[in-house]
């Protein structure tokens, strides 16, 4: 069964699923969209993929296994060869590449439920034609519950600048906290004293 949740990212979930898949290039490049937020969050899918040989085309439609001991069981899925690096919104996606992962995880994960992205659809995963990426999915996924998040992926830079700006709010509320105690510690000690004077 195939599910489409809308506008909300996996990253939230993840605990949620037996495994999730993540749709990635040749390049070990994971800088943006979920591939990013994975990476970030769960840095033992960055160190997988950094064991794989850079740049081989041979890894195009196979698939990587993720593990580590008490944590979530990630997939990597060689989908594209090259990167987006100039942000060219052509289709440079492998179709046939996802046919080939999938196949591999019907077999591998029967009776399991997995999540994964709207795979290919972002100018960081292949800008893929959705209707053929849902065509695929459909015809290969037969033996487990495949849970995919349909929504708008980040840059790693507009991720990184969030985080970044959300920090300095904190900091900034905590210092106006620390100076309020700090305030209410000096009245109440110069209450004390007018009380003795």
């Amino acid at each position: 069964m195939i599910d489409i949740v809308i506008n909300e990212s996996p990253i939230r979930h993840i605990g949620e699923y037996d495994a999730i898949l993540v749709p990635t290039n040749c390049y070990q490049t994971m800088r943006n969209g979920f591939q990013y937020e994975v990476s970030r969050k769960y840095p033992h899918v960055l160190e997988w993929n950094y064991r794989t040989k850079y740049g081989d085309p041979s890894k195009l439609g196979d698939i990587l296994e993720c593990k580590e001991e008490g944590k979530p069981l990630f997939v990597l899925m060689f989908t594209t060869f090259g990167y987006n690096f100039k942000g060219i919104e052509r289709d440079y996606f492998d179709y046939d590449a996802l046919e080939k992962c999938l196949k591999l995880v019907n077999i591998l994960y029967e009776g399991r439920h997995l999540a994964t992205t709207m795979i290919g659809c972002t100018s960081f995963e292949g800008n893929a034609d959705k209707e053929m990426i849902l065509d695929i999915v459909n015809k290969q996924i037969t033996n487990l519950d495949l849970t995919m998040y349909d929504y708008r992926q980040e840059p790693g830079d507009t991720i990184r600048q969030r985080e970044y700006t959300n920090s300095r709010k904190r900091l900034y509320e905590e210092r106006k906290k620390v100076l309020r105690q700090k305030k209410l510690r000096s009245e109440e000690r110069f209450s004390r004293n007018a009380e003795t004077d």
